[in-house]
């Protein structure tokens, strides 16, 4: 069975959802993560995006899912392109992988995962944003630390402040205590 150009495999029931309704979906998520969300079938096809744009005329019977070269989008053009691959922002656990992309001195952080059994090709989810809004975030994060490091820090000084504060009158009365046990009481100094 074919549904929007994609086999399907026979389990009896069948739901049909559009590309469309899907990419809708994903920009959603996308939106709620600061970034575009895409879904890919197999490595090389676009069956979702976040901000898709327009395929009327782009797409016919023969190409019901555009490339990821011919859909427009430069980051998941250079998803699998090694020349454009940079070190990686950050590390992820496997089943989630992750990749940075070079794009005109940007970078872009993609996170993605493969989903296998869905259909005759194992399907990529995925998102990326622009490594610029990471950035920001690890400012704020910085900032934050900073100021986390400073709080305490002014909370050890001020407990060490009122520690020898309170400890004053409890070292008079020791002294003064010292000074009856050497019976030279006319030493001692009347506490408050």
């Amino acid at each position: 069975r074919v549904a929007d150009g994609i086999p399907v495999r026979d389990s009896g029931l069948t739901a049909v959802i559009s590309s469309a309704e899907i990419s809708t979906y994903v920009g959603r998520i996308g939106g709620e993560l600061g970034g575009t969300a895409f879904i890919l079938y197999g490595r090389d096809r676009v069956l979702a995006h976040g901000s898709t744009p327009s395929m009327s005329g782009r797409v016919s019977e023969n190409e019901p899912l555009l490339t990821l070269a011919r859909f427009g989008d430069p980051v998941l053009a250079g998803l699998w392109d090694e020349g454009r691959r940079r070190s990686r922002f950050f590390t992820t656990r496997p089943p989630i992988q992750n990749r940075t992309i070079g794009i005109d001195g940007e970078l872009y952080p993609v996170v993605y995962a493969e989903l296998a059994g869905l259909s005759d090709l194992p399907l990529t989810v995925g998102a990326y944003g622009r490594a610029s809004q990471f950035a920001d975030i690890f400012n704020r994060l910085s900032f934050s630390m900073i100021a986390g490091f400073l709080a305490i820090l002014a909370a050890i000084v001020m407990a060490v402040l009122i520690g020898r504060r309170l400890a004053r009158p409890f070292r008079r009365f020791a002294e003064a205590a010292a000074l009856i046990r050497d019976l030279r009481v006319g030493e001692v100094i009347p506490l408050p």
